[in-house]
C-alpha cells in the first residue's frame, strides 16, 4: 500500500491508503478508483452525487466516531455501495442524515435494511420511490 496524508491525497497518483479525515469532493473520481483504505473519517456532505459507487469496496478504519458521515446530499438516490464498505470503528460508526431522495427497489431495500440493522443506522427511503424508479426507467 502507498500511504499519503489526507491533505496530499488529491495530488498523489499512487496513493491507496489515505491517513486522516477526508472530504469526498476533495478527491477526484480517478483517485477514488485507487483508494482502498481510509484511516480516519470520510465526510460525504453537501455533494451533488447520485450514488456512492466511488466508495465501493472501501475500507474505513475510524480513528474517531463516526467513521463515515453522509449528510445533506440532495441528489443522492443510490446507496447500495455501502453494503461492500468495510467499516472498522467504535459505535456509532456511521452518521446518515438529510439525504432525502434515497430510493431502491424492494429487493435492494431489504438487503440495505439488513446491512443497516447490523451497522445500527436507519435510512428513510423516499415515499415516491416506486414512482421515481418507474420514471427513470421510462
Amino acid at each position: 500500500m502507498n500511504d499519503c496524508l489526507a491533505k496530499e491525497a488529491g495530488a498523489m497518483d499512487n496513493c491507496t491508503r489515505v491517513i486522516g479525515d477526508v472530504k469526498y469532493e476533495e478527491i477526484s473520481p480517478e483517485m477514488w478508483q485507487r483508494v482502498e483504505t481510509i484511516e480516519g473519517t470520510l465526510y460525504i456532505e453537501n455533494t451533488d452525487i447520485e450514488n456512492l459507487d466511488a466508495i465501493n469496496k472501501l475500507t474505513i478504519i475510524g480513528l474517531s466516531t463516526p467513521a463515515l458521515v453522509i449528510s445533506n446530499n440532495k441528489k443522492l438516490l443510490d446507496i447500495a455501495a455501502l453494503i461492500s464498505v468495510d467499516i472498522r470503528s467504535e459505535e456509532p460508526a456511521i452518521k446518515f442524515e438529510d439525504n432525502t431522495l434515497v430510493c431502491h427497489n424492494i429487493v435492494e431495500r431489504q438487503t440495505l435494511k439488513e446491512w443497516m440493522a447490523r451497522n445500527r443506522i436507519s435510512v428513510k427511503f423516499t415515499g415516491h420511490c416506486c414512482k421515481l424508479i418507474r420514471f427513470l426507467n421510462d
